[in-house]
Order: C-alpha cells, then structure tokens, then sequence
C-alpha cells in the first residue's frame, strides 16, 4: 500500500460521498444481513433489505477502503487484518471520521506510514477501560488537533516520526549519560498517544510514562494512563544500576517529573491519573504495582469522575523531616530532579508555537 492510501484514496472518498457516509450508520441487525466472501471480499452481496438515504455505490465504495486499510495495517497478519476490516463495517460512521481526519493531515499521513496501527486507535481501548468508542474517537481528533496546534512542525515531527526529541539530560560522567526523551506513545498504545522515558543514551527504556493531551474548557488538562517499568533482561539490575547512579531516584519518579515539566510547559490546567479499577493493560509485570498507591504517594486525589488529580509540583520531603543520616541522599535526588524539570520545561517552551 503506497503513500497515496489515506491522501488520496480516502479523501475523493470524502469529497464525493460526505453527504450519504454522514448517513452511514447501520444498526447490528442491519449488518448480520451482510453476507461477505471468505476468500474475496469483491464478491460482496447484500440482501433485499433497504438501506434508506445510502446509495449502493457509496456502499460498496466504503466497504472496499476499509478492506483496503485494513490490509495496509496489517498486510501478513490476516486475523487482525479482519479484525480491522469488520470493526470499520460495525462502525462506519466512528471508522470514517478517522480515516478522513489522517488524510486531512500531513502530520498524521506521514506518521501512519510508520505507525500503520494508528488507524485502527478508535476501535481500541483508549486511556479508561470505560470510554466508549464515540468518545475514543473524540478524544484522539482532539488531542492530535491541540498537539498540532502548541508545538512546531519540525519539533513534531522528531517527536513523533524521528524516534522521539531529548528535552533533559543528566551526565554523571562522561561515560554515563542520561536522557529524558519525548516521544509517540507507540503503534499499539491504548494508555497515551505521547510517552516520555528515561534511559542511559543509546540504550533501552529504564521508565515509560504515557499520557494524552485532554481539552476542556478552553483550557488543557495532560491525563496519564500508563506508568512503565524497565523490559527485557537484567531488568532489575539495569534498574538498581541506575538508580544507584542518581542517588536513589526511581526512574519512575524521574519520567513523572518529566510529564510535569510537560504539563507546566503548555499550562496545562490539571493532571490527571487513571485508577487501578480503569487501567487498560496491567500485565504479569506490573501485576503487583498499584497505580492508586503510587498517586496517592505524590499527593494525588481521587475525584468524582475516578480520576486521581495530582499536583502540578509534587511537594518534596522538608529538610526537618528527613533523618540527618538521609539529607545528603535527598538532596542529590532533589538537585538531579531540578535539573530534570528545568531542562525539560525550558527546551519544551522554546518549541511551542508563536
């Protein structure tokens, strides 16, 4: 599948049918009337029932596109190639305005070349296990809308097509160096559509934060839905290793100040956490990492909505509550963290647009 799928084969699709796929909208009945072809999907027959204010033609014209998006996503993998193609046929309306809000954008059709699950987000769990799928939708046209809209193009595009933009880094020593990245929440992520992670220079993830940018009321609000240890072998030693590097600090606690720094970058007005109860995808990894403890450690508090709202500044242990044998301890950590979050705020102010 070429360059050309969502620019130019799914907007004529748009332009010429925006009137009748408004209208596209089948209820399940409608559709268990459908009989596809197991073999070729061409061969598509429908039944007598009447499909009133939809045409044939624009029918069939979007059966064939989801098909064929469905194959570019996933060209080998056939299993999850159907799976696409009839989420996109049970929600053709949701399915659409997706489909047309990437080839509407020069940002997002060059990064589903790369990324080619970003066009079946909405048919995933997005941020909350309760979100449903109008709202899966609304929630990723607006945070790629405002993204586009706070930071530059070519800051952009490194984050999200360049293997992501270094906003802080700590050197220990000239042979340990530190980075906190900025970059796409991943091809398959259900937890944020921007991650943020820390790890020695050239080498693979010691934290990943995942977070996704909510408007509301002409304000922003950044809603963390995934906090993410160390993967691999000799996780836990890569891990100790580091820590012992900064003094002590988690890698965790360092990607969260980098998601603070975001949040303070772009005056976010609140920051969210999801609970243990709506985390999407808690894993044999993490099974024994409560999300609700770690937020209530940083001073979050759970709201109406069953959110945890933490502070935009996590208030520090005072120098009077530490014991004198620790102070030296935690004031390393705190410098390292003043570093981190100065770094980071000052270099992502600098690339937010004019």
């Amino acid at each position: 599948m070429k360059h050309a799928l969502f620019q130019e084969r799914v907007n004529p699709f748009c332009s010429r049918r925006d009137e009748a796929i408004t209208l596209f909208q089948f209820s399940s009945v409608q559709f268990s009337s459908v009989q596809f072809s197991s073999v070729q999907f061409s061969s598509v027959q429908f039944s007598s029932v009447q499909f009133s204010s939809v045409q044939f033609s624009s029918v069939q014209a979007y059966v064939k596109l989801a098909y064929e998006i469905a194959k570019f996503c996933h060209p080998v993998e056939t299993k999850k190639s159907n799976k696409v193609f009839f989420r996109s046929l049970l929600f053709p309306h949701i399915s659409y305005q997706w489909y047309r809000f990437i080839a509407n954008s020069n940002l997002l059709s060059e990064l589903v070349q790369q990324k080619k699950q970003l066009a079946e987000k909405p048919h995933r769990h997005q941020l909350r296990l309760d979100i449903p799928i109008k709202q899966r939708l609304k929630l990723l046209i607006q945070h790629y809308t405002v993204l586009e809209q706070l930071f530059e193009a070519g800051f952009l595009r490194q984050v999200l097509l360049n293997q992501g933009a270094v906003i802080a880094r700590v050197e220990i020593s000239p042979d340990e160096i530190f980075e906190l990245v900025l970059m796409f929440g991943g091809n398959e992520s259900k937890e944020g559509e921007l991650a943020i992670i820390w790890r020695r220079t050239g080498q693979k993830p010691l934290a990943k934060i995942r977070f996704s940018l909510l408007p509301k009321d002409k304000q922003i609000d950044v809603y963390i839905a995934g906090l993410q240890g160390a993967q691999g072998e000799n996780r836990r030693e890569r891990v100790a290793e580091a820590s012992k590097l900064m003094s002590g600090l988690s890698p965790s606690r360092i990607v969260l100040e980098g998601c603070l720094a975001f949040a303070n970058a772009i005056n976010a007005k609140t920051v969210l956490c999801v609970a243990d109860n709506q985390q999407i995808s808690k894993s044999k990894v993490n099974k024994h990492f409560s999300y609700d403890d770690y937020w209530l450690d940083v001073g979050g508090v759970l709201n109406q909505q069953g959110d945890y709202e933490i502070p935009l500044v996590i208030q520090r242990k005072l120098k009077e509550d530490t014991p004198r044998k620790r102070r030296a301890k935690y004031r390393r950590q705190h410098e390292f963290l003043d570093i981190i979050y100065a770094n980071g705020l000052e270099l992502l102010q600098s690339r937010l647009s004019e």
